[in-house]
């Protein structure tokens, strides 16, 4: 959990610095932008849309994907 919170916490500093970003963050800057929310929830979006995908696959995620 306290892993969680340092990746998120660098994460704002990264964007709050205009340093760049890796490609799913772009990803998830521009998902916000078009939907209007803030870039965490687009990530939150973007993991549970993918989660979905494994479905047509019938393959069960591992507790440690979740």
């Amino acid at each position: 959990m306290l892993g969680l919170f340092l990746c998120g916490f660098g994460l704002a500093f990264t964007i709050e610095a205009n340093l760049g970003l890796n490609s799913w963050d772009v990803f998830h800057d521009g998902f916000s932008k078009l939907i209007n929310v803030k870039i965490g929830f687009a990530g939150v979006i973007t993991g549970f849309i993918l989660l979905l995908g494994w479905i047509p696959l019938k393959q069960v995620p591992f507790v440690v994907q979740l």
